[in-house]
């Protein structure tokens, strides 16, 4: 039992399942009514209440919870493989160890030529990041704590003073630049502090925000009175699929910097399509595909060389270019709305190309785009990242960008050996500033909970370095170590380095990881399918068992220990009171009832009713034996055939007493009307799966195969969402099998308690709630109505007329006489046949006069019709196959 109820109390449903497994194993193996003792002694047979509970600790013992959550499986279980899906799966392991091993040796070995190439490419990144740098002279600055800035020769920023428990520093900063990639903060050592580093106690310090506004600079000319852009009409190129989402925001489906609409995609299957509809400042739908990208198109063209700021959304990653220069990509999961990327567009004088990619992991996904016309004078800049030469624990450098109160860029100054100069670099998600000049307002925050953590001495570059926009993309990992000087890395900062370098830009190691990545893919979808099934396992520490008062499970009794029921033989001593004792106690030469009672549940199976009438009890209240040396000596044997079912079944099918005919004589009725004297052969109704199985073996239809999973044969729809939850959880709704798995024998159906398979039902199948040793035995005309109408009864008649068409002869009296034979593997009698053919007559002309109708008999179920039958035959024929399969002859044994 898997529950997950709302509401539910675990320990209740964990007594549930421990009780439902006592009644159960009770019922099965020993035949006693041992749930009777759940709440009080028992009233007839010689079991007491302390005998449940013990025999209830075998079971208090299982690593499980009353409440499981939402899974398929829940712990523990395994995997049960076939043995060629276990072949298989060792095998694409073997693969996948090989390729790991191989990768492994590639990232990590040595190599003259790949060791140089990481060198070169390292200097050329820390010549971006750290050289190429103009330190700007600030022009003014103040303390919004009221600590006091001095201009220094070195064109750094002192405080002293007043030290503030929070103060923010503003810095004006002026420069004839304006592609600026990045702000570079340098906290600088001084004498004049307590401890060098900064101005608290212990040199520490935690900048809490770093903010950036770039402002047109006063040497620039006063922008003047510039005819609005014109916006040209949106085109879409799209969806282009991906295997997922990862490779549909990184891989290039078109060529992104030049754009050509004349050129389609997909074997012709995707071209540019306009759309006039589509407005600026709304979220516009791109539809519904998972792990997908669409490429959006237009252009804007200007009178003069101007800048324009663009607000975007997406669902889920974006990427811009503008005249084929990639300015934004950001890989992120969302939903779209207004304003989620702020974007500068420096737009040169006539027409711009500019290209949006939008991609979507799953379900709907949008974009959002609104222009701001007016020319743009100040705007905050946008930061994508931030790294530092060290970063205290917990207080990282990207932290600075976020404004928390208790994060923040700190270096841990309270270490002597962090009381220097540090740096952090701060890196705009695109290129900022203003032709002709820019004035930059930086705002440096110390909010922390840590009062007085000020940076004491500091100095503001900038860089228009494009190698920085590269720097920003790199991993966290990888872009916090390039700065530290290389005979400073440690040998785990040395590897990580390595093998991020190897797997970007050598070939042969991008070759071997997606080699790796497809076989690993490949193992993880195979072994998906393999299924698994639950397990039982024992908790390290096993829970304590009390007598629960009157079955009360808040009402908790004496103390028990795991045993049997006293009036039983007792397990052998000196073994473990666990449950596989239990399961060897059951078995065991000194246990009068399993052998008995499995016995006696194989003769009910084939004689309809046991030696024992009450297969559930063999207790006091059962009914004794009609045969008792019958069922010692079967029972005995049973166990000297050291338990060999198939044995046992074959002696019972292949005596005299089963082959007897089950002709009734009034004689025989007088003396003994239930055949408990087995005078005669036995005659009874057959279970629901056996009347299925039997349709579809008599059609042809039936598939033999053993094993597997469970399947979903045609069933009336709606029913199981009248009882599901209608959303993520399993089982809630119902998906009906295809092909061959429509045909599987009853035995492999499945269903749920609340909602078993309605056919099954009918024919007096149970629901599975709780532990069915006999099944009652009905007929009624609803029975009737689910063999004549029920698609699984319906398709086949219809495989049965195929059958008989084909192989039952040329006239239609060897036709019946061979469906007769199937069917209740006897001829038929002259008023059977003559009934028969007068009815085949009839629906021949029939169907002959209304096709419709005819097709309409042969279209019901999905396997497929045979060719070259006569539509109106094949229908009428599948009238008789209806008649026959409804038969009480054909659905009773005997």
């Amino acid at each position: 039992m898997v529950n997950f109820e709302g509401g539910a109390d675990a320990d209740e449903y964990l007594t549930k399942y421990q009780v439902g497994r006592v009644d159960t194993t009770a019922t099965v193996w020993l035949g006693i009514t041992l749930a009777c003792t759940e709440c009080h002694d028992h009233k007839y047979d010689p079991f007491t209440q302390k005998d449940f509970y013990r025999f209830y600790a075998y079971f208090n013992s299982i690593a499980e919870k009353g409440l499981d959550g939402q899974k398929d499986n829940p712990a523990p279980s395994i995997k049960v493989p076939s043995p060629k899906q276990k072949v298989r799966s060792e095998e694409l392991r073997g693969n996948v160890a090989a390729l790991d091993s191989d990768l492994k040796q590639q990232l990590e070995a040595p190599h003259k030529q790949r060791d140089l190439a990481q060198v070169a490419w390292e200097q050329t990144i820390r010549k971006n990041v750290l050289a190429d740098w103009s330190a700007i002279d600030p022009t003014e600055f103040s303390s919004a704590g009221g600590a006091t800035l001095k201009k220094l020769d070195d064109k750094s920023i002192l405080a002293g003073g007043t030290n503030p428990d929070k103060d923010t520093y503003e810095v004006v900063l002026k420069t004839p630049l304006d592609r600026i990639t990045g702000i570079r903060l340098e906290a600088l050592a001084d004498a004049s502090f307590p401890a060098r580093s900064s101005r608290s106690d212990n040199g520490n310090f935690v900048l809490t925000k770093f903010e950036a506004e770039a402002e047109i600079g006063e040497v620039s000319s006063s922008p003047s009175e510039q005819s609005p852009p014109e916006f040209g009409v949106w085109r879409v190129l799209g969806p282009f699929k991906a295997a997922s989402v990862k490779e549909a925001f990184a891989k290039a489906f078109v060529p992104e910097n030049e754009i050509d609409l004349g050129k389609t995609y997909d074997d012709g299957q995707l071209r540019w399509t306009e759309k006039p509809d589509w407005k600026d400042g709304v979220v516009q739908s791109l539809g519904s595909e998972n792990n997908s990208a669409t490429y959006l198109y237009r252009t804007i063209i200007v009178a003069k060389d101007r800048q324009m700021m663009i607000s975007l959304g997406s669902d889920d990653g974006i990427q811009v270019w503008l005249n084929g220069r990639k300015l934004l990509a950001n890989d992120v999961t969302r939903g779209a709305a207004a304003d989620q990327e702020k974007l500068l567009l420096r737009l040169a004088a006539g027409e711009n190309k500019l290209l949006l990619k939008i991609n979507n992991g799953g379900g709907d996904y949008a974009y959002y785009f609104a222009a701001d016309k007016n020319s743009v004078t100040k705007y905050p800049v946008q930061f994508a990242s931030a790294v530092a030469d060290v970063n205290q624990t917990d207080f990282n450098v990207q932290s600075a960008l976020e404004g928390k109160p208790n994060k923040g860029w700190g270096i841990a100054g309270y270490d002597a050996a962090n009381q220097l100069d540090h740096e952090a670099v701060f890196i705009a998600k695109q290129p900022f500033g203003f032709v002709g000049g820019t004035k930059l307002k930086v705002r440096l925050k110390f909010e922390s909970d840590f009062k007085q953590h000020s940076i004491g001495r500091f100095r503001l570059a900038i860089t228009t370095s494009d190698g920085l926009v590269e720097f920003a993309a790199l991993p966290d990992k990888v872009r916090n170590i390039l700065p530290i000087a290389t005979e400073k890395r440690t040998d785990a900062q040395k590897a990580e380095l390595t093998r991020y370098y190897r797997e970007t830009f050598v070939p042969e190691v991008r070759t071997l990881m997606e080699q790796l990545a497809a076989k690993r893919d490949e193992l993880n979808k195979f072994e998906a399918a393999i299924p698994s099934t639950m397990v039982m396992q024992d908790l390290e520490n096993p829970r304590e068992t009390h007598v629960l008062i009157r079955g009360d499970f808040r009402n908790r009794g004496d103390l028990v220990t795991p045993g049997v029921p006293a009036s039983l033989p007792p397990p052998p001593t000196g073994t473990h009171a666990d449950r596989l004792a239990l399961a060897r106690w059951l078995v065991a030469p000194e246990n009068p009832l399993t052998s008995r009672v499995t016995i006696n549940r194989f003769w009910a199976m084939f004689f309809g009713v046991g030696l024992v009438k009450t297969s559930n009890n063999f207790g006091v209240q059962g009914e004794w034996p009609s045969h008792p040396h019958l069922l010692d000596w079967l029972a005995t044997e049973f166990k000297a055939q050291h338990w060999d079912i198939k044995a046992m079944q074959k002696m019972m099918l292949m005596s005299a007493t089963y082959r007897q005919s089950s002709k009734v004589t009034k004689e025989l009725v007088e003396r003994d009307p239930e055949n408990r004297l087995y005078a005669r052969g036995p005659r009874f109704r057959l279970d629901a799966e056996m009347i299925h199985d039997n349709a579809l073996a008599v059609s042809g239809l039936l598939n033999p195969t053993i094993g597997g999973p469970s399947v979903r044969p045609y069933q009336p729809p709606g029913l199981w969402e009248q009882v599901g939850f209608g959303d993520s959880f399993s089982s809630q709704s119902y998906v009906q099998s295809k092909g061959d798995d429509l045909y599987r024998r009853g035995l492999y159906t499945y269903w749920k308690r609340a909602m078993p398979y309605p056919a099954f039902v009918t024919f007096d199948a149970p629901t599975r709630e709780l532990c069915t040793v006999q099944r009652p035995r009905t007929s009624t005309p609803l029975q009737s109505l689910v063999l004549m109408n029920d698609p699984v009864y319906v398709e086949a008649a219809r495989g049965l007329a195929a059958r008989v068409m084909k192989n039952g002869g040329d006239d239609v009296a060897r036709r019946l006489t061979y469906a007769f034979r199937l069917t209740l593997a006897r001829p038929p009698r002259k008023n059977e046949l003559e009934t028969l053919e007068r009815i085949y007559q009839q629906q021949l002309q029939n169907f002959r006069q209304d096709k419709a109708a005819a097709e309409a008999l042969l279209s019901v179920g999905e396997s497929p019709r045979p060719t070259g039958l006569d539509v109106s035959e094949l229908a009428a024929w599948t009238a008789i196959g209806n008649i026959l399969l409804n038969l009480d002859e054909t659905i009773t044994k005997g």
